[in-house]
């Protein structure tokens, strides 16, 4: 089984609805530097990829990508 690379995820959830690093900040009261980190990191928090995915407007499951395991 592949492990899933939360920050590849994130990053091509970010490109698919057209959002930015710097917005995504923004909404997450973080720095830019923040967001990239998370977008290098294979793993992040539960709590951090649940207000991610809030904020792209997708389920937890569907931006993991936990259901293509």
């Amino acid at each position: 089984m592949e492990y899933i690379h939360a920050g590849i995820r994130i990053k091509n959830y970010l490109k698919l609805k057209g959002k930015t690093q710097n917005e995504l900040a923004r909404a997450l009261e973080t720095s830019p530097a923040q967001i990239v980190r998370y977008l290098k990191q294979p793993n992040i928090k539960v709590h951090t990829a649940q207000r991610i995915a809030n904020y792209l407007d997708v389920s937890l499951v569907e931006l993991l990508g936990i259901n293509d395991a």
